[in-house]
């Protein structure tokens, strides 16, 4: 195996542009600096994955999303319980060996949106230890869903062939916040991702002007 040429462990500043900063962070602590918004953490597997960054990597903040570089083909055909590893840190992206890392390359992965974004808001849930059942996976994937079209609970209790009051009750006998902070949730979700995928002025994203009363 080749010598390492890159510290496994990276974090990316805020915020993740073409012109941020050098690369600092191999081995940090993540406690405090790893909660800025647009950080992410990078973890390069060229000499395989230690115990040691495997840990930090699975316990680092819940808002910092994660980069894996993997290591050349051969030494992960070598090792494939690496694969195994990735899939428990629930990664934001995943990119194949690089000889260099270019921070272009690792923004755009950072930009790219969920394929599914209500089943990323149950992994995440599952991934922080929070328990939920298929049922309540299924109430919470529906409202985020429905947060695309829809303004209002009455609206969202509607396409849910229920009353706002026996919607309200769903939510709260499983012990989730009321159904309005969901359809919030998913509908700045969608926001934040327009604007990180786009060029336009801020102030053309005002959460006022997009999201409305929930009731």
């Amino acid at each position: 195996m080749c010598p390492r040429s890159i510290p496994p462990l990276q974090l990316l500043g805020s915020p993740p542009t073409t012109h941020s900063g050098p690369w600092r962070g191999a081995r940090i602590s993540l406690g405090r600096k790893g909660r800025k918004p647009g950080s992410a953490l990078v973890w390069v597997l060229e000499s395989g994955a230690t115990e040691s960054d495997h840990n930090i990597v699975e316990q680092r903040p819940g808002g910092l999303s994660l980069i894996v570089i993997l290591p050349r083909v051969a030494d992960l055909a070598n090792d494939p319980t690496i694969l195994h590893l990735i899939e428990a840190c629930c990664p934001h992206g995943i990119l194949p060996f690089h000889e260099r890392l270019a921070e272009r390359e690792l923004a755009q992965v950072l930009k790219r949106p969920p394929d599914d974004l209500s089943a990323s808001v149950t992994d995440y849930l599952a991934w922080r230890g929070i328990r939920i059942d298929r049922n309540t996976v299924h109430l919470i994937r529906r409202t985020i869903d429905k947060s695309a079209d829809l303004h209002s609970i009455s609206a969202l209790a509607r396409s849910m062939y229920v009353s706002r009051r026996a919607l309200g009750r769903r939510f709260l006998s499983r012990g989730l916040p009321v159904p309005s902070h969901w359809l919030q949730l998913g509908r700045l979700l969608r926001v934040a991702i327009k604007r990180q995928n786009s060029r336009r002025a801020s102030s053309r994203y005002r959460t006022g002007s997009v999201i409305s009363s929930p009731t």
